[in-house]
């Protein structure tokens, strides 16, 4: 994960979708993934979310949705405990409809997770990540 989240190394996402593909929610008919911030995407060249809903979506044959507009710039998590952590802040474009399913990398408090769900009025089936899989998500967008 650290090699395609830092070095774009792309063909780690390929090896992940298989495992990713069996947490799915049955359900499912679109996925969202939960890009990063558009400074992190600039400066290691990778939206590693974006790239693991690719291969996902390939394994799989579901579509992916481009729902979720990432901010310039958010709060950096990495080290910080669960009360110093911020949520992300995203804009929505188009709806997703029933059946969505959020596609992360990492999934360490949630936090951004939920935050994504919010965005997207609770419409969202669960969450699958390359590190595990959240299918607490319920319509009410609470994990």
């Amino acid at each position: 994960m650290h090699r395609l989240k830092y070095e774009g190394l792309v063909e780690a996402a390929l090896l992940l979708a298989g495992p990713m593909a069996a947490r799915l929610p049955s359900g499912t008919a679109l996925l969202v993934p939960v890009p990063r911030v558009r400074w992190r995407r600039l400066r290691y060249g990778i939206d590693p979310a974006v790239v693991l809903a690719a291969a996902l979506g390939r394994h799989t044959g579901l579509p992916v949705g481009d729902v979720l507009v990432p901010s310039w710039f958010g709060p950096v998590h990495a080290g910080r405990r669960r009360e110093r952590r911020r949520p992300p802040r995203f804009g929505r474009r188009g709806s997703v409809g029933p059946g969505a399913v959020l596609v992360d990398d990492v999934v360490t408090t949630g936090v951004t997770l939920t935050e994504a769900a919010n965005v997207l009025s609770g419409r969202v089936l669960g969450a699958v990540t390359a590190t595990g899989a959240m299918t607490s998500l319920i319509g009410d967008g609470a994990v």
